[in-house]
């Protein structure tokens, strides 16, 4: 068994009250741990991953992944909305879980362009101060992203921008559905896997199987803006002319549909904390829903290294 089940020791009084907004954040003892060579494989496929995207820099990696007892199935590699950092390290600090979390993954100016996102973003400074000591600032983000400091962490959900001085670096270049879809053809893994991908100039849209997810390759492009979704699950029935265009135009990619692990009556998705190849931290998410996103239950996370 190499991702197993695990109630947590979990010191509640050191879990953060509220993530987002002023919602309060619901957590679960209940995580999983990771095994060795799971863990060895990730790092080595993010490597890959890294050498194959041929961007260089610091980048910053979110990774929603689904699983069974024996596999890790990588669902998506996110660039450009990398936020669950402090989540991630403020649940660790509660079971008593290391992260590897080296002084040089960040930099000391943090900003959103989100309100909402200003209570996680306080944890994370917060969480990574009491690592290592070193002094961080949290400051106001101005209309023009260009007069950020260099180099600054935009925390959440952004405009589309590549400005030299924001990390994560090249959001928009990176975080293009193709990146995964494309190397998955390369990575062989035995234990952490890739979907199936299809795409218009390996496979027509008449052929793309019913049971698969559709994904527009710009998450908030504008494609995916005029559908009012990133994210459709199954092939609709019928002419879907616009999802047809979409498909063929390069703007829509299909994935072989993976389904999550069930755990205490939830739909349940791993998120993975990287930079580079390095493997940092993570969580555990639990959802009733279909799309897993934060407003889940969350549950702490150990990689067995």
């Amino acid at each position: 068994m190499t991702i197993r089940i695990k109630q947590f020791a979990m010191d509640r009084s050191i879990v953060a009250p509220c993530i987002y907004k002023t919602e309060p954040h619901r957590v679960t003892d209940w995580g999983f741990v990771v095994s060795r060579d799971i863990y060895a494989e990730l790092e080595e496929m993010l490597g890959l991953y890294s050498a194959y995207n041929f961007i260089p820099g610091r980048h910053h990696y979110r990774i929603d992944a689904y699983f069974d007892q024996e596999k890790l199935w990588i669902l998506e590699i996110n660039a450009a909305f990398v936020d669950g950092w402090g989540t991630a390290l403020n649940l660790a600090r509660s079971c008593n879980i290391s992260a590897n979390v080296e002084s040089d993954y960040f930099p000391t100016t943090f900003s959103t362009e989100d309100g909402a996102y200003l209570p996680e973003l306080k944890l994370f400074v917060s969480e990574l101060t009491r690592r290592d000591g070193i002094p961080r600032k949290t400051i106001t983000c101005p209309e023009n992203l260009s007069k950020l400091p260099a180099t600054t962490y935009l925390y959440g959900r952004n405009r589309p921008a590549d400005p030299f001085n924001i990390e994560p670096l090249c959001q928009e270049k990176l975080d293009n559905k193709n990146w995964l879809a494309r190397f998955s053809r390369l990575w062989e893994g035995q234990k952490v896997c890739l979907p199936i991908h299809y795409e218009a100039h390996k496979t027509t849209w008449d052929n793309v199987p019913e049971d698969i997810v559709l994904k527009f390759v710009e998450k908030d492009g504008p494609a995916s803006q005029i559908a009012r979704q990133s994210v459709i699950f199954g092939k609709p029935k019928g002419k879907a002319r616009f999802l047809r265009t979409c498909y063929e135009n390069g703007d829509l990619l299909a994935q072989q549909r993976i389904q999550p692990y069930r755990h205490l009556g939830y739909n349940t998705q791993i998120v993975i904390l990287a930079v580079g190849n390095h493997v940092v931290t993570g969580y555990v998410q639990l959802s009733d829903k279909l799309v897993i996103n934060d407003n889940s239950i969350h549950g702490p996370i150990l990689f067995d290294k």
